[in-house]
């Protein structure tokens, strides 16, 4: 019994020694979660301290643009809750929109690293500063005075609109996710956009450019190069292409055979001698003015809507299978002859300074304005014409003209030297 009743004591001593050691590991576990809690409550009240300290921040640097650009004139808002101040659920100032404010001088948003949308165009600013604001995918400052952009450190920009300045230099090659790229009427000699390859929107007209490179833009759907001196255009690579615009430089051959896409075509005033648009089946608008091109073939450009082809050396142009044809310009040519009976949509019509004798408009009842001025026409019927507005018809030899069916018709030039000449029908 002895034995039991000692072992029994020693059992009851190991049971409470456990129930103890129950406690103190429950209690370990309730201090640990409280310190926990409590650790998390600091960085809580930390992180709510530092963002505060943030918002002040970026109040504090907005407040100090206004106050700086109104005392030069500018008219910023004074009211943070305007609408060209945009703030996001924790209170930083995301979008800042101060275009056409009338803004001077130098402007640096550098006191402002949560901006992700800068638009301060349409000012008279010469110098910005966008250095430290990592964080923006979106700058307007087209039409200012700026002569130097630095977008180095704006890796995160998808959209650059800087046309309008006075920048020489524009580097962009750190923007690798740009999508958007505006930088006409700068003065640009040389731009580099090898490494933009998802660049979608390219507009570098009006600079001084002389080569360019889009062979890497893949993506590009849009080109306007236009008033550059370019000499040689290579869009082989970009077969997303629907707008291309490389009017008024030196170039003297394109090929647009891959760029099937293409809706929108303007080659004028370059020195092409030869223009192949058999490819561009769902071309709406050519324009190709002022070349040297001695042949055009738009037979396989049923969808084409306007036609410029004037000031070429053209002395045949078949549009017999443009009938969704609205404008057609084929002035200072050799077209001896030309057919536009297929073309019952066309509302315009200069055929002028060719070598036409004949020129039947009777099927073209919509047209409004017709010039065909100095060919060889001797007859001309306009009766079916009834909504013409304008028509010109001098120096050619027609001897009588019956205008009375165009009721509409506001100006009209015929050979009122010609003392042989009849018109009937009009006062």
């Amino acid at each position: 019994m002895k034995g039991f009743e000692k072992g029994k004591s020693k059992l009851l001593i190991f049971l409470l020694l456990l129930c103890a050691l129950a406690g103190c590991d429950k209690a370990d576990a309730v201090n640990e979660k409280t310190e926990e809690v409590i650790e998390e409550k600091t960085e809580e009240r930390t992180e709510n301290v530092v963002e505060v300290e943030k918002q002040k921040e970026d109040v504090e640097a907005l407040q100090k643009i206004i106050e700086e650009q109104n005392a030069l004139g500018a008219d910023m808002s004074t009211d943070l809750n305007n609408k060209d101040y945009t703030w996001d659920e924790n209170g930083r100032l995301t979008a800042l929109d101060v275009s056409h404010r009338n803004l001077k001088g130098e402007l640096s948003c550098a006191g402002l690293p949560a901006l992700t949308a800068l638009n301060c165009s349409g000012n008279k600013i010469s110098s910005l500063d966008v250095s430290q604001n990592t964080e923006l995918t979106e700058l307007y400052c087209g039409s200012n005075e700026i002569s130097s952009l630095d977008v180095s450190k704006n890796t995160e920009l998808t959209k650059l609109y800087c046309g309008s300045n006075e920048i020489s230099s524009l580097d962009v090659s750190q923007n690798t996710v740009l999508e958007s790229l505006d930088c006409s009427g700068n003065e640009i000699s040389s731009l580099d956009v090898s490494k933009n390859m998802v660049l979608m929107e390219l507009d570098c007209g009006y600079n001084q450019i002389s080569n360019l490179d889009v062979s890497e833009n893949t993506a590009l759907e849009s080109l306007d190069c236009t008033k550059n001196q370019i000499s040689s255009l290579d869009v082989s690579e970009n077969a997303a292409l629907t707008e291309l615009d490389c009017s008024y430089n030196q170039i003297s051959s394109l090929d647009a055979s891959e760029n099937t896409a293409l809706r929108h075509l303007n080659c004028d005033s370059n020195q092409i001698s030869s223009l192949n648009v058999s490819q561009n089946t769902v071309l709406w608008y050519l324009y190709c003015d002022n070349n040297q091109i001695n042949s055009l073939d738009v037979s396989q450009n049923t969808a084409l809507g306007r036609l410029y082809c004037s000031g070429n050396e053209i002395s045949s142009l078949d549009v017999s299978e443009n009938t969704v044809l609205e404008d057609l310009h084929c002035s200072y040519n050799q077209i001896s002859s030309l057919d536009v009976s297929q073309n019952r949509a066309l509302k315009y019509l200069n055929c002028g300074n060719n070598q036409i004798s004949n020129l039947d408009v009777s099927q073209n009842a919509i047209l409004k304005e017709l010039y065909c001025m100095d060919n060889e026409i001797s007859s001309l019927d306009v009766s079916e014409n009834t909504v013409l507005t304008d028509l010109n018809c001098s120096g050619n030899v027609i001897s009588s003209l019956d205008v009375s069916n165009c009721s509409l018709l506001e100006y009209f030039w015929y050979d009122d030297n010609n003392p042989d000449m009849e018109v009937i029908g009009w006062q």
